[in-house]
């Protein structure tokens, strides 16, 4: 790392050897910018290439979950509890999220043994996988560079973050500088942060707060509080630490939620080969994941089923599939789970093979919760031509629990 400007050092040098918390002393904000720029690119390659493992503890699931990177390449496979009810709410045991230049694709399997299906694909600037990853991944698995769901690299080089203040101060034995930005909370949804770096292990992010508001210039508006704390560990075969630990808390009010704890293991770098992150690492054909389509056009016409079904009741909805001269196979749904005001559905029996010139169907499962009457709309994916999409329309009816 380049050397500490002259000012901040000094200020750190200040508190001496002494074990007691020392009052902030405020630092001049550009000689903060100048030292942590170099030490940013530093983070940024040494966590250009890596594997690490998580186990993830949350509100109302656990999940062990792996992670790949190489650059703009970036994976996670999640592992949940072989009991349904100790997992999100119609998720598949196993799920792989990925998202590199070339697109973005989630695989899913119903158990660690059986093969996996396509459960959702798109271009490589798809926004929902993006901001899953943000919100549930990076925090843990890139803990040292980035604040919840936003990178440091965004935030000191945004238009529409400003660093308005540092400071410096010694809390148990440890030199620190603390952070003030104002945010566009219409682009980050935050509109204030502060985030707190240790300046001698490379200005690694060790706790931060981003605050909320639906309307920041109203005074009575409630604000939230989101809170990181990270810990580190050396790392055993290099001469750097690595994520540890993990917390990340909301505040509201008097309320106080912790909604992730992970703590962070099994890293080895510079091992990740582009060969780890195409769908066909998982099975499934690269020219399904080229994402050819053009939204609203389809090589088939759209299977039409309706189902009737009780509120707090579940059922197997068939859907027949082409019938065509060549078989083929069934590899994926472009989003094959959907949670809805009446329910949640998935596809239960994919991938799934389709004889050639034979009738088949695919089995649609429905929790219904709610009554109402809506249509989903789903797409098939197949092997057959390159990938051709299958367009499925399913009309619940949710009725009364109890009606006949």
């Amino acid at each position: 790392m380049s050397r500490l400007p002259v000012l901040l050092l000094a200020a750190l040098l200040w508190s001496g050897s002494s074990s007691a918390d020392e009052p902030s002393r405020p630092i001049d904000p550009l000689e903060f910018i100048t030292a942590y720029r170099p030490a940013l690119k530093t983070l940024e390659e040494r966590f250009a290439n890596f594997t690490c493992r998580a186990a993830h503890k949350r509100p109302t699931y656990d999940a062990i979950v792996e992670y790949a990177v190489d650059g703009a390449h970036f994976l996670s496979a999640q592992h949940y509890s072989t009991d349904v009810k100790a997992r999100p709410a119609g998720y598949p045991q196993v799920h792989v999220r990925s998202e590199s230049p070339d697109g973005t694709y989630e695989l899913s399997k119903e158990n660690e043994a059986a093969a996996f299906f396509i459960s959702g694909i798109g271009p490589s600037n798809d926004e929902v996988l993006r901001r899953y990853h943000r919100r549930y991944n990076k925090p843990v698995s890139l803990a040292a560079t980035h604040v919840f769901d936003v990178s440091m690299n965004t935030l000191i080089n945004s238009k529409d973050a400003k660093l308005l203040r540092a400071s410096a101060s010694t809390r148990q034995n440890r030199d620190t500088v603390t952070v003030e930005f104002a945010l566009d909370h219409t682009i980050f949804r935050f509109h204030r942060a502060l985030v707190t770096f240790e300046p001698s292990r490379t200005y690694r992010v060790v706790a931060y707060k981003l605050f909320y508001s639906a309307d920041p210039s109203d005074g009575k508006q409630n604000v939230a509080v989101y809170s990181g704390d990270v810990e580190y560990e050396k790392y055993p075969f290099g001469e750097f630490d690595v994520p540890s630990k993990v917390e990340i808390r909301v505040d509201e009010g008097q309320r106080r939620t912790v909604i992730e704890f992970a703590t962070v293991d099994n890293f080895e770098f510079n091992s990740v080969k582009e060969d780890r992150f195409p769908a066909s690492a998982f099975g499934i054909p690269n020219a399904t994941h080229a994402y050819p389509y053009v939204a609203g056009k389809f090589d088939l016409s759209p299977s039409r089923i309706s189902v009737t079904v009780a509120a707090g009741q579940e059922m197997d909805a068939q859907i027949p599939v082409p019938k065509e001269a060549t078989a083929y196979r069934i590899i994926g749904a472009e989003n094959a789970l959907v949670c809805s005001r009446t329910g949640c559905g998935q596809f239960i029996n994919l991938p799934m093979a389709v004889p050639a010139s034979t009738s088949s169907n695919v089995t649609y499962r429905f929790k219904a919760q709610s009554p109402g009457t809506e249509t989903i709309k789903l797409t098939l994916i197949s092997n057959s031509s390159g990938g051709r999409r299958i367009p499925i329309e399913i009309q619940v009816t949710v009725t009364e629990p109890g009606a006949g």
